[in-house]
């Protein structure tokens, strides 16, 4: 789920971000091939952050919401894509690996 969120847009929370943006190494650990297809139909759709009203797509039946969401905005260029999966998991595991080396170095810095 969050490696479809972050294909569909950026997360305009930063919290939201960082609480995240750990879940794709994590996910990619257990299954890479359906993260990145997550990530890759992320890119053909778009989430609610960048909706423009969010109410009207509550009231509109499911399949005229689906139609709306389901633009084929990131489409283009599939190196691309991959380009920007690549940059996903770079940053998914510094922000993964990040505090444990904080940790660790504090414990070495007692011992």
């Amino acid at each position: 789920m969050a490696a479809w969120e972050f294909g569909a847009g950026r997360m305009p929370h930063l919290g939201a971000r960082l609480f995240c943006v750990p879940l794709v190494t994590i996910g990619l650990v257990r299954s890479p091939r359906s993260v990145l297809a997550a990530f890759l139909a992320g890119r053909r759709s778009q989430s609610l952050h960048e909706a423009a009203d969010v109410e009207q797509l509550l009231d509109a039946p499911l399949s005229a919401a689906r139609a709306k969401l389901a633009t084929c905005r990131n489409s283009s260029g599939g190196w691309r894509n991959y380009g920007r999966f690549a940059l996903l998991v770079l940053e998914s595991s510094v922000v993964l690996v990040l505090p444990l080396g904080v940790v660790g170095a504090a414990i070495a810095m007692l011992v």
